[in-house]
């Protein structure tokens, strides 16, 4: 088989939210696949990173041997839950191995899972109770019908879907200002190249070209400030 194309800066997003898609509906390999596309091209990237690690490393390595017992509410998913216990919405895959789920979206209310680490107190894993009865003065009032609840009509978007759109967001900021900085220095306009750049690594403090790229900038900056 072709080795597939290396993905451009601007396909990255994409190319995390579709193996964050993958990994939810379970075909492992694929996501892999595609994370590896992303890795070739940005070592560095931590949600990459973080996803690879989750597929191939052991989930009682990445989290303890310690465990609570968990009953999955109505409308729940890995990633929520991940995000509650966890601290970080996208170990829904791990959190998935580590329970012998196969296809992470396929979870169901009422089941019973194993989450990493102590138990919170019994009031952290339930949901509020209900009121209780009117005292003496409201003794024979019967209850009124509960009105529906917003939240389970129309529940919140998947918090892994949030933070693939916020990643997007993060790496269509980075490539306005690449543009905009190369532009800049075409135009030798130098401040403007080297306040672009810097904005460049403000997002991205690791980003090699930019790191390279505004130092050719000041340097010639300083070259022409001589000159005259």
């Amino acid at each position: 088989m072709p080795a597939l194309p290396l993905l451009s800066p601007q396909a990255i997003p994409k190319a995390v939210t579709g193996a964050i898609e993958l990994l939810e509906q379970g075909h492992e390999d694929q996501a892999a696949a595609e994370l590896q596309r992303v890795l070739a091209v940005e070592p560095n990237h931590r949600l990459a990173q973080s996803l690879m690690r989750q597929i191939k490393d052991d989930p009682v390595a990445i989290f303890g041997k310690e465990s609570f017992t968990y009953r999955v509410q109505a409308g729940e998913s890995l990633s929520r839950i991940a995000q509650r216990f966890l601290g970080d919405v996208h170990l829904f895959y791990a959190l998935a191995r580590y329970n012998d789920i196969k296809v992470p979206r396929q979870l169901d209310g009422g089941q019973q899972i194993r989450v990493p680490g102590k138990a919170p107190p019994p009031s952290a894993l339930t949901p509020p109770a209900a009121p209780i009865k009117g005292g003496a003065s409201t003794p024979s009032v019967p209850a009124p019908t509960p009105a529906p609840v917003p939240a389970a009509s129309a529940p919140a978007p998947d918090p892994a879907v949030e933070a693939a759109q916020a990643a997007r967001a993060r790496t269509e900021a980075i490539n306005r200002n690449v543009r905009a900085a190369r532009s800049a220095f075409a135009k030798q306009d130098l401040n403007g190249a080297i306040r672009s750049w810097d904005a460049v690594l403000e997002l991205d403090p690791g980003n090699r070209t930019a790191q390279l790229e505004r130092q050719k900038a000041i340097d010639l900056k300083e070259k022409l400030t001589k000159v005259k």
